[in-house]
């Protein structure tokens, strides 16, 4: 996916409007503001491996569709999944 540059001040405007009290209240349409709520995601995760129930354990308070989320983070590279096991793209 190719990424427009968005501002450090930018960014903070996107998770300000979308992202309060540590959840994602709503997924913008525009795929530039879901990369900048899905770096927020992945920053808050453990350097380490993660099953998919634990994956899900942690999601689950972000995101109501946390299924959906768990596949944006995968299919656009923020996650990579191996044989059930998910962690941080590096």
């Amino acid at each position: 996916m190719e990424q427009e540059q968005i501002s450090a001040e930018e960014k903070q405007k996107i998770l300000d409007t979308f992202f309060k009290d540590g959840k994602i209240e709503q997924m913008p349409s525009k795929a530039s503001k879901r990369v900048v709520l899905w770096e927020k995601v992945v920053s808050m995760m453990e350097d380490k491996d993660y099953t998919e129930f634990e994956l899900t354990k942690f999601l689950k308070p972000i995101y109501y569709d946390f299924c959906t989320l768990r596949r944006d983070l995968v299919d656009n590279g923020f996650l990579i999944r191996e044989n059930g096991i998910y962690k941080k793209a590096k």
